[in-house]
């Protein structure tokens, strides 16, 4: 996912989860403007690594970088699975985002493997 798609998700999250009320909450925990925020999301501006690292202290959050998407894992669920099925989950995350019809097609062949 993108920079904006990224932190849109990363807030919608964030808000499901109860460690943030809404995108000025999340300014005020990072120690941004309202406005850093507003830029991120319309793509205006990069996320920097201190931001990143910052999150990840903050609330928990293994953020993963792969062929230049960002995407995130809250540490209390990636802990209970195997690394070698995370960086599968995680690999399927980008190639469904990459290629939407062929990760559909490659889930029901999966599905139908499993099933057998």
């Amino acid at each position: 996912m993108n920079n904006a798609e990224f932190i849109k998700s990363l807030i919608n999250e964030l808000s499901y989860r109860g460690l943030i009320k809404n995108k000025s909450d999340l300014a005020d925990k990072l120690g941004i403007s309202k406005s850093y925020i507003s830029d991120l999301l319309s793509g205006r501006l990069t996320l920097t690594i201190d931001k990143m690292n910052k999150i990840t202290e903050l609330f928990n959050v293994k953020l993963i970088v792969f062929n230049g998407t960002t995407d995130f894992v809250f540490t209390e669920n990636s802990e209970k699975l195997d690394p070698l099925f995370q960086e599968s989950i995680n690999y399927l995350k980008h190639f469904a985002h990459e290629n939407p019809e062929k990760t559909t097609k490659f889930v029901k062949s999966l599905t139908d493997f499993l099933k057998e």
